[in-house]
């Protein structure tokens, strides 16, 4: 299994001049726990106000780890009101950096175990020729966001170029791009990159994969590759609500959760909506028990972009967006105007098999019951969350509506 994600803030100019009101004392350090808490509840409430903003039916893939490692850095930057609603948003204490307790964190999530592979890259692009980046924050983002600093000549095509090919670079290929273009406008992007490449800890058997029939959630039929196992020891939990089943990979400190509404009455979305950060919490640390069970679940691939920009507005991120009054001094200044962002561009890939990237395979066979296991049949619209089970980031959150 490979997933790829990109994230990339465009801060641009607009035609107005800067603020002259003072910075924000950013003396302080954020912890890691603190970090972690605000993470906690906006990766869950950016999946849902993305799926709100999406046309029912479509598949939905985000990774706010991502979109939130690319906003700390953007954070650092802000000043005043929009570093207040940033940090508001983020979960953050605004009169702190984030830094140490973002590297922290990011080395805390190192992946260890066989087979399995996590990075997460920083860079920043900027134009001397159209922003002076102020040294404190460069330095800063050097040493905590350990961010690939350069500066470039944005009118000449080997600027864009060069940009697409970090991006390309740091996703073993997978993403050719993340920009079209540099407009005049342009003077900075602040990007992150995060891959995640796992094996199974119990890899389905091929020769199980069978076509199997998917019902969308208008209620017509797909033909699928439906992946099918009998494992003795996987955690799962069904209720009149929900049913769920907890998917580990080969370096157990990651594992996918698969969640579904047990009513099939009840549309996902709906479903999504009224589950909140508490309930999945509950179900992780709590409800999911260890037994065997049957499961079915399609092959899927899914290939997502979004312009960010209206989720994070309406979860409360509006100054940062506004070319008038957003507050970007910590960052630097331009002769050109005011510094605000201009684009939130997201983009992930994920990719489930059998097996995972490396091909190997294992079947487990159980045997020594009386009476037949739960069977959970994942056959319809769910969930899937790939969750680091140290600190309960979701590195990836997908609605599957269509794996076909």
């Amino acid at each position: 299994m490979k997933i790829w994600n990109i994230v990339a803030l465009l801060l641009l100019l607009s035609a107005c001049d800067k603020s002259d009101d003072p910075i924000i004392d950013t003396s302080e350090e954020v912890t890691a726990d603190q970090m972690m808490q605000g993470l906690h509840d906006f990766q869950w409430d950016l999946f849902k106000q993305t799926v709100k903003e999406t046309t029912a039916g479509e598949n939905v893939s985000i990774s706010a780890l991502s979109v939130a490692s690319a906003l700390y850095m953007a954070y650092e930057g802000a000043a005043n009101d929009t570093r207040k609603e940033m940090s508001e948003v983020l979960g953050l204490p605004n009169e702190s950096h984030v830094g140490e307790a973002y590297k922290a964190v990011n080395q805390s999530m190192s992946a260890t175990g066989e087979n399995t592979q996590l990075n997460m890259e920083n860079s920043i692009f900027w134009d001397k020729n159209r922003v002076t980046a102020d040294a404190d924050f460069l330095s800063y983002m050097g040493d905590y966001h350990d961010a690939m600093l350069s500066d470039l000549d944005f009118t000449q095509p080997s600027a864009l170029e060069a940009i697409n090919t970090w991006v390309k670079n740091n996703t073993d290929g997978r993403i050719e791009k993340v920009l079209e273009e540099i407009t005049d406008e342009d003077v900075m992007f602040l990007i992150n990159a995060l891959i995640l490449q796992a094996d199974w800890a119990y890899p389905f058997p091929v020769e199980n994969t069978i076509n199997d029939k998917f019902t969308l959630s208008d209620g017509s039929e797909v033909s699928v590759p439906m992946m099918y196992q009998d494992v003795y020891d996987l955690s799962s939990y069904k209720d009149q609500q929900i049913k769920a089943v907890e998917l580990p990979l080969a370096d157990t400190t990651f594992s996918m959760v698969l969640l579904q509404p047990s009513d099939t009455a009840v549309s996902i979305d709906d479903f999504i909506d009224d589950l909140s950060v508490s309930d999945i919490d509950q179900l992780i640390d709590q409800d999911l028990q260890k037994g065997r069970i049957f499961i079915h679940m399609p092959k899927f691939e899914i290939e997502y972009e979004k312009l960010m920009n209206s989720p994070l507005k309406n979860l409360g991120m509006v100054q940062a967006f506004n070319d008038q009054s957003a507050d970007f001094s910590n960052l630097g200044s331009s002769t050109m105007g005011n510094l605000f962002i201009k684009k939130v561009i997201h983009k992930t890939y994920l990719k489930v098999d059998e097996k995972g990237v490396d091909g190997a395979a294992v079947t487990s066979v159980g045997v020594g019951v009386t009476s037949l296991p739960p069977t959970f049949r994942f056959d319809r619209p769910f969930v899937a969350l790939i969750v680091d089970k140290q600190t309960g980031a979701q590195l990836f959150t997908t609605k599957v509506e269509d794996p076909s």
